[in-house]
């Protein structure tokens, strides 16, 4: 057994070598508990079923480490490229009232998510209980540390629920693409004109209030070496004005796979996902959003096994994006 949560194990479209559709149990507790369930609708049902309801994903198992050839690169921005049109479609066709959209929303982005990192051969291991961490009708902000384009879809499939990411306003220009945030109840934050910024944050506000959960990058850029940057104050703001429950997440070794504008890829990655302790906001004030910043860096930085010393700093007066 496991002296803590077991880790949830995620290998994007791979189903175990010879699946029944009748039972599936047993899987060694090492890697996580066991799923046992029933299926009648074909091999590897029952698993994708038990995913879909409970959120626990199939085991992942380790590929070796090899770095993409020029061809595989190509296919690998072909194929990241197509499934994202295709599911920016999905998503602006959607059709029905506010939480049936939502609902298909969610799984599309799952769906994207899954795609892409089977692109890459990338498996996700889960620590912890994001579900026990949050508190049902409050506001939840996720702030995670962010080295790579793959972590988005690494969230997506860690994170239960209506998860949407506080974005850049550059990607909102993208057409098509942006169409599909919009559609998506993503939102924009534009980081060099402020008054809009507040704004930006505002309309957060209303869409946590909605149900949404947050997912934001309180450094504001992509680390070029997994190294966990400085803080910018906005999103740690906007916890404090909301009373939101703020969840410390820390991805490890997706910069492997990507980091920066590089265009190199890794294939076989194993990234493993750490959900922190929930820290509420309530118990800060805006004077002390110092400390509380503090507080969310500090629970990273553990999970990442980083020191202070790595980058330090909070970057006040500027907004998270």
């Amino acid at each position: 057994m496991c002296a803590r949560p077991c880790p949830r194990r995620i290998l994007s479209f791979r189903l175990p070598a010879g699946l029944s559709g009748v039972t599936v149990s047993g899987w060694p507790t090492a890697a996580g508990p066991a799923i046992e369930c029933t299926g009648r609708d074909g091999p590897g049902e029952c698993a994708i079923q038990a995913w879909r309801k409970s959120n626990l994903e199939l085991p992942s198992e380790s590929l070796p480490l090899r770095r993409a050839n020029p061809l595989r690169l190509a296919w690998i921005a072909i194929g990241t490229t197509a499934c994202t049109l295709v599911q920016s479609c999905l998503v602006m066709v959607a059709r029905g009232d506010g939480a049936k959209v939502r609902r298909r929303v969610d799984s599309i982005a799952r769906t994207w998510s899954k795609q892409l990192l089977d692109l890459v051969e990338a498996s996700v291991e889960v620590h912890g209980d994001f579900a026990a961490s949050v508190e049902p009708g409050k506001p939840v902000i996720v702030m995670c540390n962010h080295s790579s384009l793959y972590d988005i879809p690494i969230s997506f499939l860690s994170i239960p629920g209506s998860l949407r990411m506080l974005t850049k306003k550059e990607l909102f220009q993208i057409p098509l693409f942006s169409g599909a945030m919009r559609r998506g109840e993503f939102v924009s934050i534009d980081r060099k004109d402020r008054e809009q910024a507040i704004k930006d944050l505002e309309l957060a506000r209303l869409k946590m209030e909605d149900g949404i959960i947050l997912w934001v990058a309180p450094e504001g850029t992509r680390s070029h070496d997994g190294k966990l940057g400085a803080f910018k104050g906005g999103a740690i703001r906007l916890a404090i004005q909301t009373g939101a429950t703020i969840v410390p997440i820390a991805i490890k070794n997706s910069h492997e796979i990507q980091s920066g504008k590089h265009v190199a890829a890794v294939l076989g990655q194993q990234v493993q996902v750490e959900i922190g302790s929930p820290i509420d906001a309530t118990d800060y004030s805006i004077r002390e959003r110092g400390k509380l910043s503090a507080a969310v860096r500090n629970s990273m930085l553990a999970m990442l096994g980083q020191t202070t010393g790595d980058s330090t700093g909070n970057r006040e007066g500027e907004v998270a994006g």
